[in-house]
């Protein structure tokens, strides 16, 4: 779980997801400090190589298996989206300053 750097509280599965999707570029408010929080450089990769590796092999598998039926693969896609949403606060990490995705 990622803590706040500047007073070292360490968050929540529940607070991570609340503050910290769809605002990885703008910046969290610490819930103890309200110090302004961003998550890393490092961390916004990772979620997206994650991601990435969940997406990308979706149409290979439907070409793979063509017989499979409709709900099986929708089934897989969903399980698939929730293994990563559950495992996403853990792979991030905060800074103080807001790091450029590309250097």
């Amino acid at each position: 779980m990622p803590e706040c750097r500047n007073c070292g509280q360490r968050w929540t599965w529940r607070q991570t997801m609340r503050r910290s999707l769809g605002s990885m570029n703008d910046g969290v408010t610490c819930l103890h400090c309200e110090g302004t929080q961003y998550v890393t450089r490092k961390s916004r990769i990772k979620g997206a190589l994650c991601l990435g590796a969940i997406i990308i092999p979706i149409p290979i598998v439907r070409n793979m298996f063509p017989d499979l039926p409709d709900w099986t693969f929708v089934s897989l896609m969903a399980a698939l989206m929730v293994l990563f949403i559950s495992l996403y606060p853990y792979l991030i990490s905060f800074s103080n300053e807001n790091e450029p995705l590309i250097k």
